[in-house]
């Protein structure tokens, strides 16, 4: 054979090989980078601990306001939920939700907590904004969680049922 083909026959057997041994035939490889939190570039997350004495999620203060006549949506306003820290070893997740189930609608916010982090960690949802054909009544039963994920489970801190109140 002439060198250009056998440089070009290679390249495509190196090809092959790599594709075959990385795809789905084979199990157990894999040649993608390890996932990493961008917020802190080199380590793991979700690899620690996290011990809270206390995690207070609000009984009242969630409403759902009219927005600007002619928007066509409301906006959601939920109160603040805090945890106070005992102790963290690694990283984790920790996670405030709400969700109103009546009418189709869940929002969280994601909070990554290391050794560096506050005792104590205020948690919001961001304002959002809700279609306002969805809302037909003057309040609607939610539920707030705050969970905690880590070493690939999840546990929740605290769940409240509240009342989310509609307003004009």
């Amino acid at each position: 054979m002439n060198r250009p083909r056998t440089v070009v026959l290679s390249t495509l057997f190196v090809f092959l090989c790599v594709s075959v041994v990385s795809g789905p035939l084979v199990g157990g490889v894999d040649l993608t980078p390890q996932r990493t939190d961008a917020r802190f570039p080199g380590v793991d997350a979700e690899t620690g601990t996290l011990s809270v004495s206390d995690t207070a999620v609000p009984a009242e203060g969630y409403r759902l306001e009219r927005g600007v006549a002619g928007s066509g949506v409301y906006t959601l306003s939920v109160p603040a939920a805090t945890v106070e820290v005992e102790s963290i070893t690694g990283t984790v997740t920790v996670i405030y939700q709400l969700e109103i189930r009546e009418i189709g609608y869940a929002s969280q916010s994601l909070y990554t907590l290391d050794a560096n982090s506050p005792e104590t960690v205020t948690l919001a949802v961001s304002q959002q904004s809700i279609e306002a054909d969805k809302i037909e009544q003057e309040e609607y039963a939610a539920t707030a969680t705050v969970s905690v994920r880590s070493n690939g489970t999840t546990r929740v801190l605290e769940t409240a049922n509240v009342t989310v109140d509609v307003e004009e």
